[in-house]
């Protein structure tokens, strides 16, 4: 499945915003499917300093053909929503380390804590001078997905109950069942997932692995993200 592009998939501002002028610096986009956020910095992220990763082996055919000049390869892990097919065992693809700025957009929100804790500890290994990478919290972010599981479904159990909750972890599958505060889920395929964190809980969790996090909400928004700094 190839992530559509229009004005609501435009996270560039978001980008900017954390990560301010990046001209002529590399850029790694994880998840990044075929290269929206390079499309949409209309030339301020360089096509030749852009490399993306993503499950899908569409997103990434799309993204070679556009961008000849930029690197995409394909990530064939499995994922609870987007790639049932892709192996458990897979390890980190190869992978220039020598990236200035690592972006992950709602990949996070779609895996399990073991999941998100492990790629974390793995982008840290590069040269980097900044990573950002979104994640779901208990807040309004609940409400907008019961709605629109509702509205688009005509049923959902009652995730909005649990804004502010002082829970570590919700998962919440297919419409209709949730698990709390599991650090690894079971590799079953489920057509929908999202995973909603406490943010001091998922701090405490990256110090224990000697990192330190920064939480922003860039525009002001309901979307958090965890960012790393190494400069």
């Amino acid at each position: 499945m190839v992530h559509p592009r229009n004005s609501s998939t435009n996270r560039y501002p978001l980008f900017k915003e954390i990560f301010g002028e990046v001209k002529g610096q590399t850029v790694f986009d994880f998840g990044g499917g075929s290269g929206n956020l390079l499309y949409f910095s209309e030339g301020n992220i360089e096509e030749s300093k852009y490399t993306c990763t993503d499950v899908s082996r569409d997103s990434v055919n799309q993204g070679k053909l556009e961008f000849s000049k930029s690197s995409f390869i394909q990530f064939n892990r499995f994922n609870w929503m987007y790639n049932h097919e892709g192996s458990t065992q897979l390890e980190f693809p190869e992978v220039d380390k020598n990236q200035d700025y690592i972006w992950a957009y709602s990949v996070f929100s779609h895996t399990d804590l073991d999941e998100f804790v492990k790629t974390v500890l793995w982008l840290t290994s590069f040269n980097f001078k900044k990573i950002a990478v979104s994640f779901l919290t208990f807040n309004e972010m609940l409400i907008w997905a019961y709605n629109k599981r509702t509205n688009e479904y005509g049923n959902c159990v009652d995730i909005k109950k649990y804004i502010n909750s002082k829970r570590n972890i919700l998962y919440f599958f297919d419409n209709d069942k949730i698990i709390f505060d599991d650090f690894k889920l079971p590799f079953t395929r489920h057509k929908y997932l999202l995973t909603f964190y406490n943010e001091n809980f998922l701090k405490e969790i990256f110090w224990q692995h000697g990192i330190e996090i920064n939480i922003l909400h860039p525009r002001d928004g309901f979307i958090p993200f965890l960012v790393i700094n190494n400069v």
